[in-house]
């Protein structure tokens, strides 16, 4: 009789480590992409835009103003409200929340289907 020996607690399947992969870096790429918001304001010529960065909480705004010529855009430089160093820490802590609660649910899974095979 062969018993195979208990999976240590921390040990996780390759799968999941793939899903927590992608998972990881699809978060990674929610905070680095900006999100565009379109204001109209009468005292700034051209068109303004509103740069959001960072997901679920806002890091850094960023005011851009885009002159409008004849036919080209011309962009001048962004003007930076700085990173909120509480959002930051607090983007990270609900990534490692998702992670692990992500990767518990996978481990359940495929150790409850380990254990019905007979």
């Amino acid at each position: 009789m062969t018993n195979k020996p208990k999976r240590r607690f921390w040990q996780i399947h390759l799968s999941t480590a793939i899903v927590l992969m992608l998972l990881a870096s699809g978060l990674l790429g929610l905070n680095v992409q900006p999100r565009n918001t379109h204001i109209e304001y009468s005292s700034l010529p051209g068109r303004t835009h509103f740069v959001q960065f960072g997901w679920p909480l806002t890091l850094e705004y960023e005011l851009q103003v885009h002159e409008l010529g004849e036919h080209v855009e011309a962009q001048d430089e962004g003007m930076s409200f700085g990173i909120k160093l509480w959002a930051a820490v607090s983007n990270c802590i609900l990534g490692v929340i998702f992670l692990l609660f992500l990767a518990m649910l996978l481990e359940y899974l495929i150790r409850r289907r380990e254990a019905r095979k007979p």
